[in-house]
């Protein structure tokens, strides 16, 4: 038994010594192994719950995948995953032609198996311990936070985050990938704020034209320019609840020398008045770029990152949750009244998602549109 994992076992079936070997090397150092080496069942007594079940289809050529599944799943509550020699794939795969079947051919390079549904569970096994640095929050306000899919060790930390420091009045930076959610988080942070029922407006600062920054953050009044309307701005729009600046690293030089004032003062002046408006808005910035290599190149002000910089939340990338994914792909299809395989969550987590979760969501809701059954295979995954 290894000490890391020591309650985390797998039950091989397979008589043959290179598969046997393949199995010791691989998941030996995560796993205890239970090796039985012909095809039987071990007795009623003796079984343990595994997190998986390998069975070489040598040991019994009598048997079907079918018949395999019904003999295993006497006693355990998971399907096999076959361990195939290369050689022999094709044959293999010849006899059990149903989707929904896992396999792992061997040898294969051990790095591929890092996305395999039950091998990559490891990362999700290490007690979560909350940063000391964080105050304890109540397991009814994480409770709050259970639209945002992940029970990996930074997503478990993320939400402890988020879950005390939406109920603060404090200004928020979120920084992470595209796709990484942090839109999303932003919306939920709003909704376990104390200003949740109050407006929650968004601002993309890389389509707000530098000539018509001011009008689009603080409002015109009437008349103050030919054609000019009354308009009260974004920062005017939400008043009393939260502001969402999103992209806030695209933002021109001339208009972060604005936002800076806000922050400041909570004061500003709307084109063409001669007075200034108060707000009482609780802002929340985003971006994926790095900040601190812009501020390093003259690109964006070191003054305004201090002040939006009061609490930084990173997101991580899906590449480094990718223990997430099938929790991730089960709550997507769900909601298309789907199911998807495990050989086709396999094959989602083999993937580095550069789009991160927005593009995972985006695959499996095609996967979704086009698939003519109820279960999502791995021959209906498409990654573009």
């Amino acid at each position: 038994m290894h000490s890391s994992y020591p309650d985390r076992c797998i039950i091989v079936f397979s008589a043959r010594k290179e598969v046997i070997l393949f199995c010791k090397g691989i998941f030996g150092e995560i796993f205890r192994l239970f090796i039985y080496p012909s095809f039987f069942l071990p007795e009623q007594k003796d079984v343990v719950e595994p997190e998986a079940v390998l069975v070489d289809p040598g040991i019994s050529v009598r048997c079907n995948q079918f018949e395999l599944d019904a003999l295993i799943t006497r006693f355990y509550a998971v399907k096999p995953v076959f361990i195939v020699p290369q050689n022999e794939l094709a044959f293999f795969l010849s006899r059990y032609s149903s989707n929904d079947f896992s396999f792992i051919p061997i040898p294969c390079d051990p790095e591929m198996l890092r996305g395999f549904p039950f091998f990559c569970k490891k990362n999700s096994v290490k007690e979560y311990k909350s940063d000391p640095e964080w105050p304890a929050v109540a397991n009814s306000d994480i409770a709050g936070l259970d639209k945002m899919i992940g029970d990996s060790v930074c997503m478990k930390s993320l939400k402890h985050k988020i879950a005390f420091i939406a109920k603060e009045e404090v200004t928020l930076l979120l920084q992470g990938e595209t796709g990484t959610g942090k839109t999303f988080a932003a919306d939920l942070i709003h909704a376990l704020s104390k200003r949740k029922g109050k407006r929650f407006c968004t601002i993309n600062m890389s389509t707000v034209p530098e000539n018509l920054a001011d009008s689009e953050l603080f409002g015109t009044v009437r008349g103050a320019f030919t054609g000019a309307v009354e308009h009260s701005g974004i920062f005017g729009a939400a008043d009393g609840g939260t502001l969402f600046l999103d992209e806030i690293g695209n933002t021109p030089l001339s208009v972060q020398a604005k936002l800076l004032r806000v922050l400041e003062t909570y004061h500003y002046r709307s084109i063409g008045s001669a007075e200034e408006k108060k707000t009482d808005v609780r802002l929340i910035f985003a971006t994926n770029a790095n900040l601190k290599e812009l501020i390093s190149r003259g690109e964006f002000r070191l003054d305004l990152y201090n002040r939006m910089n009061i609490v930084p939340l990173v997101f991580p990338s899906l590449r480094d949750h990718k223990e997430d994914i099938p929790l991730l792909a089960d709550d997507v299809v769900k909601n298309h009244n789907k199911k998807i395989s495990d050989k086709a969550k396999y094959v989602l987590m083999k993937y580095d998602w550069p789009g991160n979760i927005r593009q995972l969501i985006h695959c499996l809701k095609r996967a979704c549109l086009f698939c003519n059954n109820d279960v999502i295979t791995a021959c209906d995954i498409f990654i573009d």
